[in-house]
């Protein structure tokens, strides 16, 4: 018997173990366009290697350009909940930033949103011309 209302697939199907955790957990790719387009609110120009087959091991997944220049290294928690760390091709990237005297940063997904707001409002909105 099925509760007055409902079908019987209805009562059938049922929502997968840990679907709303995985929800709650959003891809790279969402957690970097919301990066992008808070950027672009605050005057930030933004850029992203769309084939990183093409550029060097390593390359930050998005450059922010403005009265400075930001590398960044956006991260998201895995399935299982855990964050995923940075590889030694992205490491050794960010030691050359920092050695060039650029900001590196590497953001995870939402622990660093924060930093992310703190970083790109420092120096004030700059609207694009």
């Amino acid at each position: 018997m099925t509760p007055a209302g409902t079908s019987w697939n209805s009562t059938l199907r049922r929502t997968a173990w840990g679907a709303k955790k995985r929800a709650e957990n959003q891809s790279e790719k969402q957690f970097q366009q919301q990066v992008e387009d808070f950027a672009q609110l605050l005057g930030w120009w933004p850029f992203h290697v769309y084939n990183a087959s093409r550029s060097p091991a390593g390359f930050p997944d998005l450059v922010l350009f403005r009265e400075r220049v930001i590398f960044a290294e956006l991260k998201v928690r895995d399935k299982k909940g855990k964050a995923n760390k940075l590889k030694a091709p992205q490491i050794e990237m960010s030691h050359r930033c920092f050695k060039a005297g650029a900001e590196y940063y590497s953001w995870l997904d939402p622990d660093d949103w924060p930093e992310i707001k703190e970083v790109l409002s420092r120096g004030g909105v700059v609207k694009a011309t």
